[in-house]
């Protein structure tokens, strides 16, 4: 009898010890431990203080870290993929708190020091991210990390410039890729001549519309709104100004 209760005893420990520790998660790289918030319906108003994952956040993890060799779904670097809002929270977001979220600690070079080199995102020779995209994932994550999208049908074509319409679409999800530093296909849309040289060819409107025949950008992501690519058309249209 004696022998029995002190089964049973180990038996109990074994369990608890087992849920305690035998089921922890790393709360961080996929360990898809994270609990993905709801999706709330599209909103038709965009508001200036709500940051919208699919149309402002993901585009910049798309561009800076779904590349070839890095988080695209065929290299998976780490186990890690971001092409999409259920990977990109299961690489380590954690709402409402930037300082638990790794892949947030990895571009801000955080984390007291404890982050290796080859943590930082993205590595080197990749630019880093600016510091305007670092606080728009962070406001985004400290309003919860919804998967949110605003719809809104509002686009000014009144007044399209170069500095003022294409940059922010440029800098959104093209130069994570294409940079001075490191070109992909030798393509750098990071200053005007850049953008004007691959506009002359064709290439830039082909790719953006995705059309056949033409490498279709943004790589791995959806295509441009019709408001974003009627501004580039717009631009050409116009003449290419550098204003």
């Amino acid at each position: 009898m004696k022998s029995k209760v002190i089964s049973i005893v180990f038996i109990a420990f074994g369990v608890a010890f087992a849920m305690l520790y035998g089921c922890k998660h790393d709360p961080y790289w996929g360990s898809g431990s994270v609990v993905i918030p709801p999706t709330p319906p599209p909103s038709t108003t965009c508001s200036p203080d709500t940051v919208y994952f699919q149309n402002d956040v993901l585009p910049l993890f798309q561009s800076n870290c779904a590349k070839s060799g890095c988080h695209d779904v065929a290299t998976a670097r780490e186990g890690v993929v971001m092409v999409s809002y259920q990977s990109v929270m299961s690489s380590g977001i954690v709402p409402y708190n930037t300082g638990a979220s790794r892949v947030y600690q990895s571009m801000t070079g955080g984390g007291g020091g404890g982050l290796k080199e080859d943590d930082i995102m993205p590595p080197p020779p990749n630019p880093p991210m600016t510091s305007a995209q670092l606080q728009l994932i962070a406001k985004w994550i400290n309003q919860g990390a919804l998967n949110t999208l605003c719809e809104s049908a509002g686009c000014d074509s009144t007044n399209v410039t170069y500095t003022t319409s294409l940059v922010p679409i440029l800098q959104t999800f093209c130069v994570g890729c294409h940079s001075s530093s490191n070109p992909s296909y030798n393509i750098n849309l990071t200053t005007y001549n850049g953008v004007v040289a691959v506009a002359n060819t064709g290439q830039l409107m082909g790719s953006i519309r995705q059309q056949q025949g033409y490498f279709p950008m943004p790589k791995g992501g959806s295509q441009l709104s019709t408001c974003d690519i009627a501004l580039f058309q717009i631009w050409i249209n116009n003449g290419k100004p550098n204003k």
